[in-house]
């Protein structure tokens, strides 16, 4: 599968060298978090592409970053099967990821939840939600794309 990310990478590497505002990663530590899968579709797929994106992110950020934390933790757990959200109208996405999500260990500190789409924004804004709830301080997202 690291062969699919490699366009991945580029596109990163390329948003990074012209972003110009920088402001948000002021924090010297921030935990990059990607979207958990259910287990079963974990497996039934053979990775989690918000895993892989994550794991680019935090080089990337290392590297515009020297001297800054961004470390990978997979504190979420889908705890549930949902239907898959491309498959679903606005309204449905909203109340398909509702509880959806569950904290394995503390959630305090600054967190960057990776993610492959953005289309409504459902599944980013319950899993904020759900670090909120656990103590977080900062949240920000970063997705691929957003249709």
């Amino acid at each position: 599968m690291t062969g699919a990310i490699t366009p991945i990478k580029y596109l990163i590497k390329s948003y990074f060298e012209n972003l110009y505002f920088k402001t948000i990663f002021e924090e010297d530590e921030w935990i990059i978090v990607p979207i958990p899968l259910h287990k079963k579709k974990e497996r039934k797929r053979g990775f989690n592409q918000a895993f892989l994106i994550a794991e680019v992110l935090q080089k990337n950020l290392q590297i515009f970053y020297p001297n800054k934390k961004f470390k990978i933790e997979t504190v979420l757990q889908k705890n549930k099967t949902t239907k898959a959200q491309a498959e679903l109208n606005l309204k449905e996405r909203r109340t398909n990821v509702v509880g959806t999500f569950k904290i394995k260990e503390k959630a305090e500190g600054n967190f960057i939840i990776a993610d492959d789409v953005f289309t409504s924004g459902a599944t980013l804004n319950e899993v904020a939600k759900t670090l909120k709830k656990a103590g977080a301080d900062k949240i920000a997202g970063f997705v691929i794309a957003k249709t």
